[in-house]
């Protein structure tokens, strides 16, 4: 199994913290977003088979993670995540594990994705109360079935948090449509729209955070209330009601 950790974005919302610094390096609790990512997945899949796709102040990336390849996403500036991911197509011929790196976790969320029986899935959390910000999703017996921001809240079963897995035949499927995204000069799409058309061909489950605590850091108030996650993670808090 490989992993890819996407990290090349500039985090406009945070300057000027990430003026001159990834916002994966940016701390939680004393230490870098990053450094929580790699210590879980290192305990599943070896540094050499995790790679970073880097941009802004990629060289502060490659001297953190120096046992880690680092694919260099040189049009960061001008292009979405979904760039980002095409690069690893020539790369990742198995399955693999997909992180977005400004996503702090429980350990026990990777725990629960990699055992899980299904061969495509993507972590979902479908207890906490949604707005029109958040990467939303709809299953229909746990199988996916749409994939947008501008889903309704109402309608939608939760969140997509960031974090998935694809077996060798998704990775290649996926891998197909994101070719075809970027072909089509569709480099400023989140890769969820990858995700979204390629549903009717592979089918995509969802495993549920189970109210187990993570927070994606965006802005201000997300990296303020990651104080607050780190300090859930560390006590094992979670949430038992939806």
């Amino acid at each position: 199994m490989k992993a890819i950790i996407l990290a090349a974005g500039i985090g406009r919302r945070l300057l000027p913290l990430t003026e001159n610094k990834p916002k994966a390096l940016l701390e939680v609790g004393g230490k870098p977003l990053l450094y929580y990512q790699l210590e879980y997945i290192q305990k599943k899949i070896d540094l050499k088979d995790v790679y970073i796709v880097s941009g802004h102040c990629g060289k502060l990336i490659e001297n953190f993670a120096p046992a880690c390849p680092i694919i260099e996403n040189q049009r960061y500036e001008n292009t979405n995540n979904i760039y980002s991911l095409w690069l690893m197509k020539d790369i990742i011929k198995e399955e693999f594990i997909l992180f977005n790196s400004d996503v702090l976790f429980h350990e026990k969320i990777l725990d629960k994705i990699i055992k899980s029986n299904f061969e495509n899935a993507i972590v979902v959390d479908d207890y906490k109360e949604l707005g029109d910000e958040e990467m939303k999703v709809i299953l229909n017996d746990n199988k996916l079935v749409e994939i947008s921001k501008y889903i309704d809240p109402k309608k939608a079963t939760g969140e997509y948090i960031g974090i998935s897995k694809f077996s060798k035949n998704g990775a290649k499927i996926l891998f197909n449509k994101i070719d075809e995204l970027i072909k089509q000069g569709k480099v400023n799409e989140w890769y969820e729209e990858a995700f979204a058309e390629i549903i009717n061909d592979l089918s995509i489950y969802g495993v549920s955070t189970d109210g187990l605590p993570w927070i994606e850091i965006d802005d201000f108030t997300d990296l303020k209330n990651a104080q607050i996650v780190i300090g859930d993670i560390n006590s094992g808090f979670r949430r038992t009601e939806k």
